[in-house]
């Protein structure tokens, strides 16, 4: 049985805040997101799917899937200095993989696979108490191809489906957003600005400040077309920019497939953002850990300034450099970030 659906955002800022973000607004959010916890703990879920994209820390590029689910036990991650856990609905989670495969669904699944900060976030200030055992359901968002809108559109139908004819009682999240940085002014689809144009939700109350963000649409969308008329409780209403029901898109792709010529240079990138005892030597030493990777010298004096344009002019994933810096900054300059 679904019991309710909540469209809410993740951007790692309202989790660990640079000083060029809005503490004020940052503050704002954290409030709805405590509307949201109010709203689970009332609702009384046996179980808590969560949709969200992995944000290339689950699944590189030795292994890219458009839709997974995550079936096991437990599943953990790390996000900066905090460490988490949650436990699993195996047996929800197994159904979803296997209803979603009946239904012209090919569904990567996975029982050992780190759990991005995209699950995180929300859970970290919505979980309600006690906790629920979670069902993460990935979509790719960063590494391209990734799902169609359509597609997405289709899976969170088939998921609408499979959710309201389970006996559990389910609520679902999805964790996207359309800015990672909060309360920037930020054109709207109709070609003014504001401050981050609204989107609300009728079941949190809340409002949350967003700019672009254009991956984080296809977690939403699938929320929504699996909750439109599904549930007459706590359905998340999102009303897109402007009222619209799609969003304003560029022509010009942001992520573009990245070069198998490229690819050590990523896994570089990819250790310097999750694996910290890698980004601890790299610090004390790049000339020497850039040395162990096959890189070109090109490359390596690159990494060395984490010159951002260079490295993607070589193939480098935009995403992965900027987490790349942003984790050698919360190494090198602790006292510069606020943590919540």
């Amino acid at each position: 049985m679904l019991v309710g659906a909540f469209a809410v955002a993740h951007t790692p800022q309202l989790l660990i805040r640079p000083e060029t973000e809005d503490r004020a607004l940052v503050l704002r959010v954290h409030a709805a997101m405590a509307q949201v916890k109010e709203r689970l703990e009332a609702l009384r879920p046996d179980a808590i799917a969560v949709i969200a994209g992995d944000h290339v820390e689950a699944f590189f590029l030795d292994a890219v899937p458009a839709l997974a689910v995550y079936v096991g036990r437990e599943c953990a991650g790390t996000f900066g200095p905090y460490r988490y856990r949650f436990d699993i609905h195996e047996e929800l989670a197994r159904a979803v993989v296997e209803q979603g495969i009946e239904r012209g669904f090919d569904l990567l699944y996975t029982q050992d696979a780190k759990l991005d900060y995209a699950f995180y976030v929300p859970l970290h200030f919505a979980m309600p108490e006690p906790a629920r055992p979670i069902v993460p359901l990935h979509v790719n968002v960063y590494l391209p191809p990734q799902p169609t809108p359509a597609r997405c559109h289709a899976w969170g139908q088939a998921l609408g489906e499979i959710l309201r004819a389970r006996p559990e009682r389910v609520a679902l999240i999805a964790s996207g957003g359309m800015s990672h940085f909060p309360g920037r002014r930020w054109p709207t689809a109709a070609g003014g600005s504001s401050a981050g144009s609204p989107a609300r939700s009728s079941t949190s109350g809340a409002t949350s400040s967003c700019g672009p963000g254009s991956p984080s649409w296809a977690r939403w969308a699938t929320c929504g077309r699996k909750s439109t008329a599904t549930s007459r409780r706590g359905i998340t209403a999102t009303r897109w920019w402007n009222g619209r029901s799609e969003p304003a898109m560029s022509e010009t792709a942001h992520y573009r497939f990245p070069p198998a010529s490229a690819y050590a240079l990523n896994r570089c990138l990819y250790s310097l953002k999750s694996d910290r005892e890698f980004a601890e030597r790299f610090l004390a030493d790049a000339q020497a850990v850039t040395g162990e990777l096959g890189l070109t010298e090109g490359e390596r004096a690159d990494l060395r300034r984490m010159d951002r344009d260079a490295l993607v002019a070589r193939g480098a994933h935009p995403y992965l450099v900027f987490m790349a810096g942003l984790r050698l900054k919360m190494l090198a300059e602790p006292g510069t970030l606020e943590y919540f």
